[in-house]
């Protein structure tokens, strides 16, 4: 299976050195874990009349986060895993395969707070690239990079911990290739919209 791990490694490392670059600021690191869900559209289209195409289903996200937090700002890693189904969507139905799509993904994110609210609580905005390898049953794995945001609302658990809710979306390029997609359909743009929920930890 053909991969092409070496950028991903890259953009995990340049995201390393840009975690560590503010060591001459005052700052707080905090590390996470997370769990969520994707929708998707877009993937494919039917280059027929009929409104149908082939995309992502049902998808499960895993992630781990690693953060660096200056006054109102922040820069971050997520690394994230995704298992994905694959279903052929029309308007009045849909047919979907379990375990398709396996996808490993990094983002480095730049972090800003927009507002306090009711005192300690925070609602944040993250954004930043996202680069992904689609691995597919049986298929050469993909890697795909896009752009991700997503609003974050923020309530401390204590003196170390601290909740958050996630809400955001994401656009790349078609996990699939004009190969592997049968005739009467052709790639289009993936785009999607999850919920998450973290747990964060100061260190």
């Amino acid at each position: 299976m053909t991969m092409r791990p070496c950028l991903l490694l890259r953009a995990v490392i340049v995201a390393g050195v840009v975690l560590g670059f503010p060591t001459s600021l005052r700052g707080q690191w905090l590390a996470a874990v997370e769990v969520g869900a994707d929708r998707y559209w877009g993937g494919s289209k039917a280059t027929t009349p009929e409104d149908r195409s082939f995309r992502p289903y049902r998808s499960t996200v895993l992630a781990l986060g690693l953060e660096r937090r200056m006054q109102g700002w922040g820069v971050g890693l997520r690394l994230k895993y995704t298992s994905a189904g694959l279903a052929l969507e029309g308007p009045d139905a849909v047919a979907a395969v379990k375990g398709v799509f396996d996808v490993f993904g990094a983002s480095p994110e730049l972090i800003y707070r927009l507002a306090r609210v009711a005192g300690s609580n925070e609602l944040l905005i993250r954004a930043g690239p996202l680069f992904e390898v689609w691995s597919i049953i049986d298929e050469d794995s993909k890697l795909r990079m896009g752009l991700q945001a997503a609003l974050a609302f923020t309530v401390p658990l204590g003196d170390r911990f601290a909740g958050t809710l996630l809400g955001g979306g994401a656009v790349s390029p078609s996990p699939f290739s004009r190969t592997q997609l049968t005739d009467g359909f052709e790639p289009r743009m993936l785009w999607r919209r999850g919920i998450a929920v973290r747990l964060e930890y100061w260190l």
